[in-house]
């Protein structure tokens, strides 16, 4: 049985275009217009569930595979933010890339309106810089979202944990 999402994926660009099949992908994604264009982690989905195939712009196939070590070339964090992608899809979730590198906007449901979550997907044994944790928490409050950090350890096992700033009152 073909798929019946089409995705062409340049060897510059940084996401999917959809061919065909524009209806069905939004329906997955949880897109409420077609969307023309998607990027590689929702691609790479696409293709894991069976639902879509990629191709070249000179037309040969491309595996999931193939979709993922683009994606690397372009993200060292792509393996762990499709991981966190699809254990949120799991649990019904519906994430989408978010306005920083790894990170995702995540609605409860397709019939949310809103983002509620903001999740900073990290990799156990790669350091980040406190002022990018710090920033991203503000980011997070400013736009009324809850801030999430997943860690994904080296077994690909996800923990995720609630931020909250905390200020210390003033002694007296």
């Amino acid at each position: 049985m073909a798929a019946s999402i089409v995705l062409v994926i340049s060897g510059e660009g940084d996401g999917a275009l959809i061919r065909d099949g524009a209806k069905e992908a939004a329906r997955l994604l949880g897109y409420p217009n077609e969307p023309r264009k998607i990027s590689l982690i929702e691609a790479a989905y696409l293709i894991y569930i069976g639902n879509a195939e990629a191709l070249t712009e000179d037309g040969q196939r491309l595996t999931f595979r193939d979709v993922i070590s683009i994606a690397l070339k372009r993200s060292a964090y792509a393996w762990v933010l499709f991981e966190v992608y699809y254990d949120l899809r799991k649990r019904g979730k519906i994430p989408v890339p978010g306005p920083r590198p790894h990170s995702l906007l995540v609605r409860r449901s397709k019939k949310a309106l809103r983002y509620s979550h903001y999740i900073l997907v990290l990799e156990e044994s790669r350091k980040l810089p406190i002022e990018e944790l710090f920033s991203f928490v503000e980011e997070a409050m400013h736009n009324q979202w809850e801030p999430i950090v997943a860690i994904v350890d080296r077994y690909g096992d996800i923990t995720y944990y609630s931020m909250r700033p905390l200020y210390p009152r003033r002694a007296r």
